[in-house]
């Protein structure tokens, strides 16, 4: 099912705005490619905050447009899970659930699809507006674990390699004090 709105066919489906992408009909790249604009905003140090999300619905709404969506894969949502129900609102319909619909926050669907890359926060204006904002989270690699058995391993080898330079310097001092003719200079 699709409804007409100024000219466009705007995809209904489901009852939830994006059907196309959430299907996996779409790739990524090709869906933010259907928006008019795509305000990208400065990478945030993880994890991601009410603060930090209420920065990202003032740029849809100094378009004077409302944010109707925010989309974010489910390792991204689970900081916005650890907000509480003071800020969210939690779906509690299986259904719902199985479409993707996660909670509301402000008034704006929060919808949870796994073709949303990590650490990457999209919220988008009305459907029929195409306007987005798209947040890229810092999660650095070295946040998971992986990345901490990384720097220690570096941290091993530049360890293994300095005991390496003070054993030159080591062997140096003494073939310099073991000349004869150093010995008498004083």
């Amino acid at each position: 099912m699709s409804k007409k709105q100024a000219g466009r066919v705007v995809s209904t489906a489901d009852g939830l705005p994006y059907y196309s992408f959430r299907k996996g009909e779409i790739s990524w790249e090709n869906f933010l490619k259907n928006f008019t604009e795509v305000i990208k905003l400065k990478a945030i140090s993880s994890p991601l905050t009410p603060s930090d999300l209420a920065d990202i619905f003032a740029e849809i709404e100094r378009k004077e447009l409302r944010v109707e969506t925010v989309l974010l894969n489910a390792k991204t949502f689970c900081d916005m899970r650890k907000w509480g129900r003071d800020i969210l609102d939690l779906e509690k319909r299986k259904k719902e659930l199985q479409k993707g619909l996660m909670a509301m926050v402000w008034g704006a669907y929060i919808i949870i699809n796994k073709n949303v890359p990590d650490g990457t926060v999209l919220v988008t204006s009305e459907e029929d507006k195409k306007v987005s904002a798209c947040l890229k989270l810092d999660q650095e690699e070295y946040y998971s674990l992986n990345g901490i058995n990384d720097l220690k391993e570096e941290a091993a080898e530049l360890h293994r390699r300095l005991n390496e330079v003070y054993n030159k310097m080591e062997e140096m001092i003494d073939r310099t004090l073991s000349i004869p003719n150093l010995k008498n200079i004083k």
